[in-house]
């Protein structure tokens, strides 16, 4: 502790210049005569250019984040998109996201969990989804994607129905193997295997079709 003015400076026990927290860069530590160094304050540049005098407790806490900046940029992001919120289109890409970036939610498993992932200009902004995807045609229709073990992108969602999407499952992906053509589950009713386990040896394990229609089909007749 210091004197100054006659009174008792506590300095904080933590110096946190250099550091970032979030959009807020650290530069120097302010002398306070606040108590405890929680209360001490730190003189930092806010990436938009602006300087602010933050507390380090709102530092280490995460709750300053920027200079206010940031929280103008996302009031005004949910202001634009406010009209929008009641299309089902918005509902659709609310889903999309937690599927893919939400571990809590039931479907992460198949989406998230495998690597599935949206595409940054897509997961923080539906005006870009809507843009590239469109309008839903009718109710029947709900999100598909082309390549079933690639990301939501652009060139890889179209609307498509039940059907369609059935058409597209990873067990109906046509793979070559052997100089022939077919799906992963014609594949497994030819070698009488589980087609699950073949897709999780192709698409877990990074096996070739043949190779692990030869280790699977030997596997099998081992267990007969």
């Amino acid at each position: 502790m210091t004197r100054s003015c006659g009174c008792l400076v506590r300095e904080p026990r933590v110096d946190l210049s250099g550091q970032r927290f979030g959009r807020l860069l650290v530069l120097s530590r302010l002398i306070d005569v606040a108590d405890g160094s929680l209360n001490a304050r730190f003189e930092c540049l806010c990436d938009c250019g602006t300087m602010a005098v933050v507390r380090s407790y709102d530092l280490v806490s995460h709750a300053a984040r920027s200079c206010g900046c940031l929280r103008k940029e996302t009031t005004r992001d949910r202001a634009s998109t406010h009209g929008l919120s009641h299309l089902p289109e918005y509902h659709i890409w609310m889903d999309m996201r937690a599927r893919c970036g939400r571990q809590t939610n039931k479907a992460y498993a198949n989406y998230g969990g495998r690597g599935i992932r949206v595409s940054p200009e897509w997961n923080e902004s539906f005006e870009c989804f809507l843009r590239d995807v469109g309008r839903r045609p009718g109710p029947e229709y709900s999100l598909d994607r082309i390549d079933v073990n690639g990301n939501y992108s652009p060139g890889n969602v179209r609307w498509a129905t039940k059907q369609t999407q059935a058409n597209n499952t990873r067990a109906n992906r046509r793979l070559t193997a052997f100089g022939r053509t077919k799906t992963l589950s014609e594949w497994a009713r030819q070698y009488s295997i589980p087609v699950a386990a073949l897709g999780y040896r192709i698409n877990r394990r990074g096996m070739s079709l043949e190779a692990a229609l030869v280790l699977l089909s030997s596997e099998c007749d081992t267990a007969r």
